[in-house]
């Protein structure tokens, strides 16, 4: 693990924003509207649309071991990476 709870994305708000996006099912279509359109009001996100957003979540499970349930979600020990692997889950069923 890294020293940084919030790698791959930049902040704790980052990851707020991408844990709240997933969870409420926002369209990828929406969240690239959300950022072309400027409503973020900021230019210092880690991502700057839903394809940027999923490449952080593959990061965290590159080979989609617990997206695909091949690994139990207790080898992730860190709870921020347990709270990401929640959202992977969601991302994957939508």
């Amino acid at each position: 693990m890294t020293d940084d709870p919030w790698n791959p994305f930049q902040s704790e708000d980052d990851f707020n924003l991408a844990s709240w996006l997933v969870q409420s099912k926002v369209a990828k279509s929406q969240i690239d509207a959300y950022f072309a359109e400027g409503l973020d009001g900021t230019d210092s996100r880690s991502f700057r649309s839903a394809y940027t957003m999923r490449q952080h979540l593959d990061i965290l499970d590159p080979f989609g071991e617990h997206l695909e349930g091949r690994k139990p979600l207790s080898m992730m020990v860190d709870m921020q990476q347990l709270s990401i692997i929640g959202i992977l889950l969601t991302v994957s069923t939508t």
